[in-house]
């Protein structure tokens, strides 16, 4: 294959890539707690296989590595009324215990299972500073800091913990995260509030991604089109050859 059709498959295929992920932001816009994420294609830096990676791009510019970034930004604060029902309002996330482990979330669209244990809304548990959290009684208060009470009594404290930049995360679904480094040094978001009855509304700019879709889509087409016209040129030149060699 030559280097110039290298060279336009390796562009298609990095707007496919684009395509899918802003797709998949917008299919999240009305996802609570839901961060966007951007494709990043580079060459790493003063590393001993750049130089390598650079002189094989020559020959292969398909071999382009990328990764998929999330934007961490925080979302809008949407009132919901709802008094299970949180946001925060700085840095951190809420601890969610899974089978799998404790994973993280900006997502507080929170319910009681039919133990009064307060859990998402798949099931899988909110901590607390001494654990799952169970609810008994009405009048659930929950104070900035994280205290929760029902009927003027403390149950527990949220468990919210941030990390240092850029996050050891990785999505996992459910607007859930689990840690890349379980080494990953976990800081107490202190400066964190805790907002009840509201949720945090994902950080996707509508216009924005459909924009850049469009723009993505073009170049696919375009790319798509230089495959054709490259592949049509090598076709004639192949009859071509076999008509002067027979």
């Amino acid at each position: 294959m030559s280097s110039a059709l290298y060279t336009a498959a390796a562009g298609a295929a990095a707007q496919q890539v684009r395509i899918e992920i802003l797709t998949n932001n917008l299919a999240n816009i009305n996802s609570s707690g839901y961060k966007a994420e951007a494709s990043a294609f580079r060459i790493p830096e003063n590393e001993p296989q750049a130089e390598a990676l650079v002189q094989q791009l020559r020959y292969k510019p398909a071999i382009l590595p990328h990764e998929i970034i999330t934007d961490f930004s925080p979302g809008v604060l949407k009132p919901t009324e709802n008094p299970l029902d949180m946001a925060l309002k700085g840095d951190g996330f809420f601890c969610i215990g899974t089978r799998d482990g404790i994973r993280y979330t900006r997502n507080g669209r929170f319910a009681l299972n039919g133990l009064g244990e307060l859990t998402t809304a798949e099931g899988h548990f909110v901590l607390g500073q001494r654990g799952v959290i169970r609810l008994e009684g009405d009048n659930v208060r929950i104070k900035p800091d994280g205290t929760i009470s029902t009927n003027e009594t403390v149950v527990d404290s949220l468990r919210i913990v941030s990390f240092e930049t850029p996050y050891p995360l990785s999505k996992e679904g459910d607007a859930l995260y689990a840690l890349t480094d379980p080494d990953a040094l976990q800081i107490d978001a202190f400066d964190t509030e805790v907002i009840q009855g509201s949720i945090e509304t994902a950080n996707v700019d509508a216009v924005l991604e459909m924009t850049r879709l469009i723009e993505a889509g073009r170049m696919f087409e375009a790319y798509g089109n230089v495959i054709k016209t490259l592949d049509g040129s090598t076709g004639q030149l192949i009859n071509r050859i076999g008509n002067v060699t027979a």
